[in-house]
């Protein structure tokens, strides 16, 4: 073996130097152990308290919910616990929870009645406002401390007074969490809440009589039976599908009282609340407190009262609203039975003046028989957000654009298919004082017909028409909601309306459709009812 091979192949030092490797690595995971560990803690230690800012935002978050349930004008009366400080054409208005607080004592701070803090200051949304400055308010008084080393504080925007598009009825709420006295804002944690009355819309039914549903109907809204205006509660009888929640003061199922909703076929989560849950259904529903039918007229009075309507005479129109009287000022103020309304996919609309049809020498009821009706008008753009009021019968068909409620002194027929150029956006809402029909001649040929509403009636039902002998039936598509409250008592005796023991039955579709599909549609009409002490949370998200 020569030289050169010998000292190629040595291997002498070769340990040395795995050595000096070993050393290496070992001295740099010595020295970036520890680090990376008290990194890895810092961390955790950084998302505890940013997790428990989170919670201390959830609970006040839930603090001023619990008021506003309580109130629905609760921001107008009070500062909330825990509220930042307002400030109003230059003066601040604050609710001091912090002083004599420690991280470990809970606030004994309450609810500021600014009536007596603040009097003769008108609170309106959005006459007043909070510092945006984060050093504002790290400092802020309002700060809530939970007692467990966080604290939250509570920032209300309420719906401007001045508008009533859906919109401007939404109530943000922006609660901050932090470690008490904290201000480092990488620690502090925010929850944002869309909130808005919970409406008649975001009911399938909202009744105030007994109600049933047969094994051909599938409902896919909550449904409400509550009490009329005597207090006496209601049955709700549901044999059909249901994907939303059924509520009753009464009982869900009332004849299989031992065996609750076996007949309802429950999907998507679907439950149901009545007297023998806990909660019950108003507990459930609106923070225990009853919801008296009555307490809708004022809508429906506002409606009128912003249309001025007149009993006779002039029609007005738009901008804001249109108005329709008993008579026709283009025909010699002819008597008119109902006006139709026809509404296009342009965001237009016509009406036309008609009177019940003359069968066998007597006027025909509108649900019987097609009306006879005299000159259409042009056609005239509807506002994007209004009312229109009838101090006789209205009859609705067509594709809506728009926001629109009609509301009349009278009943609604449906004269065919009554659908919207953009649903989720555009939205039509009727209202009655008396009943809601589907007409014998309004379905197409098929029997079939498909409405997207909202409606609402004060005295009456939504139903077919009393008198139909039967026949071909076809199906029936509804998209929307419906509040009735029903005809009492249902066996009086009334010239020219007819009360026969179907009429006790304030939705009534069986004999005229095969099948009947209920689906909600939550966009809510202009100057819908809402009820005073529930909420609907429309957005809830971390900012």
């Amino acid at each position: 073996m020569n030289l050169k091979q010998r000292i190629r192949d040595d291997e002498t030092g070769f340990a040395i130097v795995i050595a000096v490797a070993l050393i290496a690595l070992l001295s740099t995971v010595a020295v970036a152990l520890p680090l990376l560990v008290q990194n890895e803690d810092s961390k955790s230690r950084r998302d505890v308290v940013q997790d428990s800012a989170y919670q201390a935002a959830e609970a006040g978050t839930n603090a001023v919910l619990s008021d506003l349930t309580q109130s629905t004008a609760f921001f107008t009366k009070y500062m909330a616990k825990g509220e930042a400080t307002r400030i109003y054409n230059s003066t601040t208005y604050a609710n001091d929870c912090v002083t004599g607080s420690t991280s470990t004592t809970q606030s004994t701070c309450v609810d500021l009645d600014l009536t007596t803090a603040a009097p003769g200051v008108v609170w309106k949304s959005p006459w007043w406002t909070y510092s945006t400055s984060a050093t504002a308010r790290a400092a802020d008084k309002g700060w809530y401390s939970l007692g467990n080393g966080y604290q939250y504080l509570i920032q209300l925007y309420p719906p401007s007074t001045s508008f009533t598009t859906l919109a401007q009825t939404i109530t943000r709420i922006d609660v901050t969490g932090r470690p008490f006295g904290g201000t480092d804002t990488s620690k502090w944690r925010t929850i944002e809440t869309q909130i808005r009355p919970s409406s008649l819309t975001d009911f399938q039914a909202f009744v105030a009589e007994a109600l049933a549903y047969g094994s051909g109907a599938t409902t896919t809204g909550p449904i409400f039976v509550g009490e009329d205006n005597s207090g006496t509660k209601f049955d709700l009888d549901h044999d059909g599908t249901a994907t939303g929640n059924l509520y009753a003061e009464g009982t869900v199922d009332p004849n299989n009282v031992a065996n609750r909703g076996a007949y309802t076929t429950f999907q998507s989560g679907a439950t149901y609340y009545d007297s023998t849950t806990s909660p019950n259904a108003l507990c459930k529903l609106n923070n225990c407190a009853a919801v008296p039918f009555s307490s809708f007229a004022s809508t429906f009075s506002k409606v009128s009262g912003a249309a001025g309507c007149p009993q006779s005479g002039t029609i007005l129109g738009p901008p804001s609203y249109w108005c329709f009287g008993t008579t026709d000022p283009n025909n010699n103020n002819a008597a008119v039975d109902a006006w139709w309304l026809r509404f296009y996919s342009n965001g237009k609309a016509t009406f036309t003046p008609c009177t019940k049809a003359v069968v066998s020498g007597n006027p025909s009821p509108i649900y019987d028989t097609a009306p006879v009706c005299g000159t259409t008008s042009a056609q005239i753009t509807l506002p994007t957000n209004g009312l229109i009021y009838s101090n006789a019968d209205v009859i609705v068909s067509g594709v809506v654009k728009g926001q629109i409620t009609v509301a009349t002194n009278g009943n609604v027929y449906y004269g065919g298919n009554l659908t919207q150029a953009t649903p989720g956006v555009d939205v039509i809402g009727e209202e009655a004082q008396g009943t809601l029909y589907v007409p014998e001649w309004a379905p197409d040929s098929n029997r079939n017909i498909t409405i997207y509403s909202a409606q609402f009636s004060l005295n009456g039902a939504f139903r077919s028409s009393p008198d139909w002998g039967g026949g071909t039936k076809g199906t029936m598509y509804f998209y929307g909601s419906t509040a009735v409250y029903g005809i009492t008592p249902c066996n009086k005796a009334t010239p020219g309306i007819h009360y026969q023991a179907a009429d006790c039955t304030i939705i009534n579709f069986s004999g005229f459709f095969t099948n009947r599909y209920y689906n909600l549609l939550f966009v809510q009409p202009p100057d819908w009812p809402n009820l005073g002490n529930a909420f609907t949370i429309l957005v809830q998200r971390q900012i």
